[in-house]
Order: structure tokens, then sequence, then C-alpha cells
């Protein structure tokens, strides 16, 4: 965290053709985890309540991202705002305030029928954040560019 703070305001090329890969790879996994340990139907619910809210988010964090258009090569830079790097710094802490530690579980002070609810959510989210995000940005550069 802290190297990506100091290098906030560094821009960076965008690289359109690639942000397909990422999404595509978390996709590939996390559809192998549900294949292998399918949810319940609760379950599926609570998954897709994760993917809906990790798409307003992804969407969300790559609309404070800032985009321009280098003057000398063409290349759409994409520079993170703070307030970005804030966002995701806040989403850690919330999971880490909602997400009952190890010693908790093994306590036996978290009810483990409650655990399965909760990764089936954060797979979404995490998907749905991912794949939001890529769109967002691709779809800001594409509009920067023709611009």
């Amino acid at each position: 965290m802290w190297r990506r703070w100091k290098n906030i305001g560094t821009p960076v090329a965008l690289r359109t053709g690639r942000m397909w890969i990422m999404p595509a790879i978390m996709s590939v996994l996390i559809g192998a985890m549900l294949y292998a340990l399918p949810p319940a139907p609760l379950g599926w619910g609570v998954f897709a309540m994760g993917l809906v809210i990790g798409l307003a988010v992804g969407w969300q964090r790559a609309r404070l991202m800032h985009f321009h258009l280098d003057e000398q090569t063409g290349a759409v830079m994409m520079r993170q705002s703070p307030l970005a790097f804030l966002f995701i710094v806040a989403l850690f802490l919330a999971r880490r305030l909602l997400i009952p530690s190890r010693s908790a579980q093994a306590s036996g002070q978290v009810a483990a029928h409650g655990l399965p609810l909760i990764t089936d959510a954060l797979l979404g989210f995490a998907l749905g954040m991912i794949v939001g995000m890529r769109l967002e940005m691709w779809r800001r550069a594409k509009a920067l560019r023709a611009a």
C-alpha cells in the first residue's frame, strides 16, 4: 500500500487491448471455485448480490481515476487519484471489520454456517469489482481516443 501511495501521481500507460485478461482470469478461477463447491440456492443469491455491488464499486473506483491523452505518443495515460486509493483502503478496512478473524472462528464465536455465505458474497464482489472497473476504464479510454 505504501508503494502505491508513493506512485499515486505518476501517470501510467493504459493498455486497453489487454484489459480483458484480468476479468477473464478471475472469471475462470471463480467459476472453477463455484463448480467445485457449488453454493446453496441462498448462496447463489448472495453471490449475485455481491456481484452487483462489486460492479457498482468497481465502476465508481474507475470514475475516480484521471485519464489524459499523451501528446507525444498518443497513448491513453491513467493516474490514480488519492480518493480512489482511499476508497480501496476503506474497502480493506470494511472487510476487516465485517469478516470474523481466524481466532474468532477457531474459538467457536462465529457460526460456521454463515462463512460460506460470506465467501460467496466476497467472490461475487471481487469478480464484479474487477469487471466493473475494467469496463468503465475501457469505456473512458475509448471515449478519450475518439474525442
